[in-house]
C-alpha cells in the first residue's frame, strides 16, 4: 500500500514536469506553477485514491487502473495549474470521490453466474468464424491497405485517413473496430499460449492488416505491446499481477523522458514524442480544458442530456447542436472526444452527469468481474489492453458498441474460453 502510494507521488510529479516542460510549451496549453503547499496537496490529491487499490485480483481492477492513470490524474493536474478557480472545487471533489470508488469496488461482481454457464460455441469454431471475417474484410477493402510510415509520412497518413471510404459500408466499419479492439488480440493471445506459429503470424498480421486500412497509429502499435505485456506474464506471472499498474506507470514515465529528451534529434523521435506524450498520456488532461471551455462549471453552452447518443437521440430528438460532439467542444475544429467523464459527464449534465456515470461505470466493470470465471484475470488484461485504451477516449456507450465491450462480454459468456485462457 504504502509502496504503491510513493510510486504514485512520483507518478503525478512526473505527469507535472512533463506537462509543464512539453505540454504546455509546444502547444500553449495554461500552466500556472503551484506554491509548496498547494503543489503537495495536488501530489497527495492525486496519488491519494491508489490507497484502495489491491492488486490485480479482479477484472474490474483493470478498468479502475486504466481510468487512474489515463483519465484521474491528468484531470487532477489540469485543475491544478491550468487556473480553474474555487467555482470547480465539486468537479475536483467528484472525480476524486469516484477514482477512490472505482478502487473500492473492484471486488464487486454483478451477474457473474452469467459466465458458470456452460458454453455452446467452442473456441475452434470462434477462431474459424473470426479469421473468415478478417479474410472478408480484408478482400472487399483490399484497395484501400497502405502501409504508411507516420514517424516520417504524417501529412500522407492523415490524408489517407481522411479520404478513406471503406468497402462493405457501417457494417464493415464496426468489423474493423470489433477486430482490431477483440477478436485480433483473443486470437493473438491464444495462438501464443498455443505456441501455434502460424496462427500467431496471421494474427499479428491481422493487426498490421487493419492499420493499413484505418490508419490509426494506435492500431499499428497494439500487438507490439500486447506482445510485450505478454512476455513480462510469461516471465513472471506474480509480476504482473502484483505491479501492473506500477508496469504502465512507469513505462511511460521511461519512455516519454527518453522522447522528451531527444525529440530533437531526430523527426521520428519527434513524432514518436507526440504519440506518446500528447496523444496517449496527457490528451484527457487536454481535452478537460478544452470541455470546460466550452461548457464552464455551470453550463454555458446547453447540455446534451445524453442526446448526443443516437438512440437517445431518436426518440427525443432533444440534441442541441449541428455537428458532433467532439467538434462541438473545439468550435467546429478538430475532433475531441473523451472518456466518459467528458463526454457523458460534463458534457451531458455536468457535475451530475460526472456523479451519473461514474456509478454507471461502476456497474459496468461489476459485470465483467465474472470472465475471472472463463479466463485468467492477467491474460484478460493483456487481452484487453487495445480495447480499455479506446475505452479512454471515446464516450461510455461508444465504447460498449462501436469499441467492442458489449461484444467481449457476449463472447466471453457463450464462447468456451475457458479451456484455453483459463487460469492453469
Amino acid at each position: 500500500m504504502v509502496v504503491n502510494f510513493l510510486a504514485a507521488i512520483f507518478y503525478v510529479w512526473f505527469y507535472d514536469f512533463i506537462f509543464s516542460n512539453y505540454i504546455s510549451v509546444l502547444f500553449g496549453v495554461p500552466y500556472f506553477p503551484l506554491n509548496p503547499r498547494h503543489q503537495m496537496m495536488s501530489l497527495v490529491m492525486g496519488a491519494a485514491p491508489i490507497l484502495f487499490y489491491r492488486g490485480l485480483k479482479n477484472i474490474a481492477s483493470i478498468f479502475s487502473v486504466f481510468v487512474f492513470v489515463f483519465a484521474y490524474i491528468p484531470f487532477n493536474e489540469s485543475l491544478a495549474v491550468c487556473g480553474y478557480g474555487p467555482e470547480y472545487n465539486d468537479y475536483r471533489i467528484v472525480f476524486f470521490v469516484s477514482m477512490c470508488l472505482f478502487f473500492l469496488t473492484d471486488g464487486w461482481e454483478l451477474r457473474a453466474k452469467t459466465f458458470l454457464k456452460k458454453s455452446p460455441i467452442s473456441y475452434e469454431k470462434f477462431e474459424m468464424v473470426s479469421f473468415v471475417i478478417l479474410f472478408v474484410v480484408v478482400l472487399l477493402n483490399i484497395r484501400n491497405l497502405h502501409f504508411t510510415n507516420f514517424m516520417e509520412n504524417r501529412e500522407e497518413l492523415y490524408d489517407l485517413r481522411e479520404d478513406l471510404v471503406v468497402v462493405g459500408g457501417t457494417i464493415v466499419v464496426y468489423l474493423i473496430f470489433w477486430l482490431k479492439n477483440v477478436l485480433l488480440p483473443i486470437l493473438f493471445v491464444v495462438s501464443l499460449e498455443r505456441k501455434a506459429k502460424a496462427k500467431i503470424v496471421m494474427s499479428f498480421v491481422g493487426c498490421i492488416l487493419m492499420y493499413m486500412i484505418d490508419q490509426q497509429k494506435i492500431t499499428f502499435i497494439a500487438p507490439f505491446v500486447i506482445l510485450a505485456f505478454y512476455l513480462v506474464y510469461k516471465l513472471s506471472d506474480r509480476l504482473l499481477q502484483n505491479f501492473y499498474h506500477l508496469i504502465i506507470m512507469f513505462s511511460l514515465m521511461l519512455f516519454s523522458f527518453l522522447c522528451y529528451l531527444y525529440m530533437n534529434v531526430s523527426e521520428s523521435i519527434y513524432e514518436m514524442a507526440a504519440i506518446l506524450i500528447m496523444r496517449t498520456q496527457c490528451i484527457e488532461g487536454m481535452e478537460l480544458n478544452t470541455y470546460f471551455d466550452f461548457f464552464g462549471h455551470d453550463g454555458c453552452h446547453p447540455y446534451t442530456y445524453y442526446s448526443h447518443i443516437g438512440i437517445v437521440n431518436f426518440f427525443t430528438n432533444s440534441y442541441p447542436y449541428d455537428t458532433s460532439l467532439g467538434r462541438v467542444v473545439t468550435y467546429h475544429g478538430a475532433n475531441a472526444n473523451g472518456i466518459f467523464w467528458l463526454m457523458d459527464g460534463i458534457a451531458s449534465a455536468g457535475l451530475y452527469g460526472c456523479i451519473f456515470i461514474s456509478f454507471l461505470f461502476v456497474l459496468m466493470k461489476s459485470m465483467y468481474n465474472g470472465i475471472k470465471y472463463k479466463c485468467d484475470i492477467l491474460l484478460f488484461s493483456i487481452i484487453s489492453l487495445f480495447a480499455m485504451s479506446m475505452m479512454m477516449n471515446v464516450s461510455f456507450f461508444t465504447s460498449l458498441f462501436t469499441c467492442g465491450w458489449l461484444l467481449i462480454y457476449i463472447l466471453f459468456v457463450y464462447v468456451d474460453f475457458h479451456k484455453v485462457l483459463g487460469k492453469k
